[in-house]
């Protein structure tokens, strides 16, 4: 409704363009204390608009309807007035496919058992007090180009997220699916409440060097940081540990980085980027060696090379992280520490520099220290200090089951993630 409307505003006044209109609805659910304290509804509207005058060129996000001639009207001038730049075809009309990877209705009956089904499992586990949210929200994506591309993308999303509390001591639980039925309430609250009761009385460890097994959570953000490093943008303005890395080994032979456009239980799925190519596949790590950047049009033309369906009108960015080629479990891993910590969750992850690809992370929830494959106590107060090179070059091992995490406060892109056994990690004080 919307996008055509924007599309006769601005097709006399431009020379390309790009919108794309989301529609949203979302039914989230808090709860705290052991019980439900918020169960609400919402919708909303989102229009992206890009466009093109000769070497100009600009993008727009519009929230609200009122007023949207007018607004439209303020972009265009901006537009006009703005200084040459890079400006590439968007990609011609393609044919998509949908994998239809979807829930017709949000269930919120079905999301409301699941918390108390959580609730539940976290308690019988060992926990005292439970919290957390339960978010579901359905998507209508809607795109037209000047380049011919018209369709829309339906998708639905679902992620729980729940924190089990005993005697002051915290555990977490994550559960994300594209489908109500993906997700694993009483896993995910069992989880939590495992945890919680396992590291009462934590203690206190000396700063150094350790081996670290980095549950799921964990090594999502830190996956998630690679994903976003291989945007060849950030490559060009000096902002990735990435750059002259391609074709490099940079971690064991066995490990694999995907971005996937549609993959199942990826709740970062769509069929379009943001300039009309369809997504695809895209190897960043393939068998340990860096093996590709991800693209939109204006880097691929930079760069000589095609776009991977990964705009973002001004960053390449990924849809979907998914580590393959693990082969073993989380028991086996926690035997082969010889003195390390296992993190379970984390959180305030920051660069310290883009391009060294040094960063820091608070250890939340739970730690346990490990001597000689042997889970001694629980230890609080702890910070991560890496650097993705160091740290991706020292991958001992990972498991082959993998979960997907993506959570509010953490972990932006959906990454399919493993246990991960890193050796020689800086552990400092919090």
């Amino acid at each position: 409704m919307y996008k055509e409307k924007v599309k006769k505003l601005i097709i006399e006044k431009v020379d390309q363009y790009s919108i794309i209109e989301q529609k949203r609805n979302e039914s989230i659910i808090r709860f705290f204390n052991n019980s439900v304290s918020l169960a609400a509804t919402g919708s909303s509207t989102i229009l992206q608009i890009y466009a093109t005058v000769g070497k100009k060129r600009s993008i727009t996000t519009i929230n609200n309807m009122a007023d949207l001639d007018r607004q439209v009207e303020i972009f265009i001038s901006k537009l006009q007035s703005l200084p040459d730049g890079e400006v590439a075809e968007l990609p011609a009309k393609a044919n998509y496919k949908f994998n239809n990877d979807f829930d017709e209705l949000l269930d919120q009956e079905g999301m409301v058992r699941s918390v108390k089904d959580a609730i539940q499992s976290a308690t019988e586990a060992g926990a005292e007090r439970l919290a957390g949210i339960f978010k579901g929200n359905k998507y209508e994506i809607g795109i037209i180009t000047s380049s011919g591309n018209e369709a829309v993308d339906k998708r639905t999303s679902y992620a729980l997220n729940i924190r089990a509390f005993k005697e002051g001591s915290s555990g977490s639980g994550i559960s994300v699916s594209t489908r109500i039925s993906g997700i694993d309430p009483q896993a995910t609250g069992r989880e939590a409440g495992e945890i919680s009761k396992l590291s009462r009385n934590p203690r206190k460890i000396n700063e150094g060097v350790y081996d670290v097994l980095l549950y799921p959570n964990v090594s999502a953000s830190v996956l998630e940081l690679v994903g976003i490093s291989a945007s060849a943008y950030l490559v060009e303005i000096g902002m990735s540990f990435l750059k002259g890395m391609l074709g490099k080994t940079v971690t064991a032979s066995n490990f694999s980085l995907i971005d996937h456009g549609q993959v199942e239980g990826g709740i970062g799925s769509r069929a379009f980027d943001d300039e009309g190519a369809p997504t695809g596949e895209t190897e960043i790590i393939k068998d340990g060696v860096f093996n590709s950047y991800l693209h939109n049009s204006v880097t691929a033309k930079s760069w000589n090379t095609n776009t991977t369906g990964n705009a973002g009108i001004i960053e390449p960015e990924p849809w979907n992280l998914v580590v393959e080629g693990g082969r073993n479990a989380k028991d086996k891993l926690v035997s082969e520490m010889k003195r390390g910590i296992i993190i379970t969750n984390n959180w305030y992850t920051r660069f310290n520099s883009y391009i060294k690809g040094e960063f820091s992370t608070l250890v939340r929830d739970a730690a346990f220290y490990v001597n000689n494959g042997q889970i001694e106590y629980p230890v609080s107060g702890l910070r991560l200090s890496d650097n993705l090179p160091r740290l991706l070059s020292n991958i001992v091992a990972f498991s082959e089951t993998t979960k997907w995490i993506k959570w509010w406060g953490e972990v932006s892109t959906p990454v399919k993630a493993p246990y991960m056994l890193v050796s020689g990690s800086n552990i400092s004080i919090a």
